[in-house]
């Protein structure tokens, strides 16, 4: 089961002020709401906003690609 993560670029790093290999927690609005820990970041120029989760995880909740996630601060 690969590990949830979040492809990001740069500019989309600094504007939700997170770092390459940093662990978040991310709240997915699916059909069945869920908060995913150790969320881990991935920053690079090539890298579009994106959350990957493992098809089994995402099945499980209910998420489509235009379910609403919100990275959650403490």
């Amino acid at each position: 089961m690969a590990q949830p993560h979040i492809h990001a670029s740069p500019a989309d790093a600094a504007r939700l002020q997170v770092q390459h290999g940093e662990l978040v927690r991310v709240h997915v609005l699916g059909a069945r709401p869920v908060i995913f820990e150790d969320v881990v970041v991935r920053v690079r120029d090539d890298f579009a906003l994106d959350l990957h989760l493992d098809t089994d995880e995402a099945n499980a909740v209910g998420v489509t690609p235009d379910t609403a996630a919100f990275l959650l601060r403490d």
